[in-house]
């Protein structure tokens, strides 16, 4: 039977990190945004934001958006491969039965 190996899980928690990690720097942008322009400190650093700036985390965020869709689809199409994993393997099974009984009547 052919081995399906499970490898989206890594992926999947590797995008979910980045998307967690990219959530701060959305919050930031959304705090620092609006005109007049506004400092505002994460991490250490000071964060200077006007018009350019809001447009480029509005973006940003509609990055994140697709970053999540991603790993909802990832894991769903890991969940699939089990899926046909299992009706292979009992596929298997069956035909495996029906050669061992086939060859008692032979």
């Amino acid at each position: 039977m052919a081995e399906i190996e499970n490898a989206s899980s890594p992926v999947v928690t590797a995008i979910q990190q980045q998307t967690t990690e990219a959530d701060g720097l959305v919050a930031v942008a959304r705090q620092a945004g609006g005109n007049p322009a506004k400092s505002v400190e994460f991490g250490g650093v000071t964060v200077r934001s006007d018009r350019i700036a809001v447009a480029a985390g509005a973006q940003f965020a509609t990055q994140l958006s697709d970053l999540w869709q991603l790993a909802a689809n990832a894991s769903a199409g890991a969940t699939l491969l089990d899926v046909a994993d299992s009706g292979l393997s009992q596929i298997e099974t069956k035909l495996a039965r029906m050669d061992t009984w086939r060859r008692r009547r032979l």
